[in-house]
């Protein structure tokens, strides 16, 4: 199975998504680093998968890209892929 989430690269990890149900409920979830102190990631096999690291928004943008800048974008992009109003 290829690695999950998003990658840029061959080896930086962006995001993680995630899905599982139990006991009949599903759960879903979804982490992007967007402006992180990517030195708690240092401490971590992130994923089991040695030589991977973790990146962020503004690491990979070269500038600070904060969450408050992320959402609204994030959540046009959800409603335009889902065919909904989010509200």
């Amino acid at each position: 199975m290829p690695n999950q989430g998003v990658w840029v690269g061959e080896n930086r990890k962006l995001a993680a998504l995630g899905i599982a149900v139990s006991h009949g409920v599903s759960y879903h979830g979804l982490a992007l680093n967007c402006n992180t102190d990517l030195g708690w990631y240092d401490h971590v096999v992130g994923c089991g998968i040695e030589g991977a690291e973790a990146t962020s928004l503004s690491r990979e943008c070269h500038r600070d890209v904060s969450i408050e800048e992320t959402m609204p974008k994030m959540v046009e992009q959800f409603a335009s892929v889902f065919s909904c109003d989010v509200a």
